[in-house]
């Protein structure tokens, strides 16, 4: 097994609630890291997983999140989708 990881350095954004939407809000600033975890030898995921940090400290937050077997080729499909979406403005 081999692991991949890219550490994105983010503005700080948060899902809030704020009367019953979903919102993203500011936060103080930190870094996102994103980690894939594959078979060496077909390539094949098996595991990718999101992590945030405090950017002041380095230290891990305890939001994460991980996505295993089918759902990453769903999660693709989605960012994909989410990418050709034309907005007429």
């Amino acid at each position: 097994m081999r692991i991949a990881s890219k550490v994105i350095d983010s503005e700080g954004l948060h899902y809030a609630t704020v009367k019953k939407e979903v919102v993203l809000r500011r936060t103080e600033s930190g870094r996102t890291e994103i980690v894939a975890k594959f078979m060496e030898d077909s390539r094949g995921l098996t595991v990718v997983t999101l992590q945030a940090f405090n950017g002041n400290t380095g230290n891990p937050q305890n939001t994460h999140f991980s996505f295993v077997g089918s759902e990453i080729p769903k999660l693709l499909t989605f960012f994909e989708n989410v990418a050709a979406v034309e907005f007429k403005g």
